[in-house]
């Protein structure tokens, strides 16, 4: 078991915001050297960014399908008070 020490941070929020900047600073370095002018170099950027791009369309497909509802509950009868009816 593992505990978080004592005046540790226990808010994550700026790693993933650090790590959130990072990915998206890769992406846009990754893009910019997609020259038409070098051959081959849009291939390479298209290459590189397949999982980022797949990851995204698997994200879009996920939050447009709707959870599914649990039925409603149904309140049980009362149980009569001579016992079986």
């Amino acid at each position: 078991m593992v505990l978080a020490k004592e005046g540790a941070p226990t808010d994550g929020r700026p790693q993933w915001s650090a790590a959130r900047d990072a990915l998206r600073s890769l992406i846009q370095k990754i893009e910019s050297h997609a020259d038409p002018e070098i051959p081959g170099s849009g291939a390479l950027a298209a290459f590189l960014l397949a999982p980022y791009v797949e990851m995204v369309d698997d994200l879009a497909r996920s939050r447009r399908k709707a959870p599914a509802k649990k039925p409603e509950a149904v309140p049980a009868p009362p149980f009569e008070a001579g016992g079986m009816p």
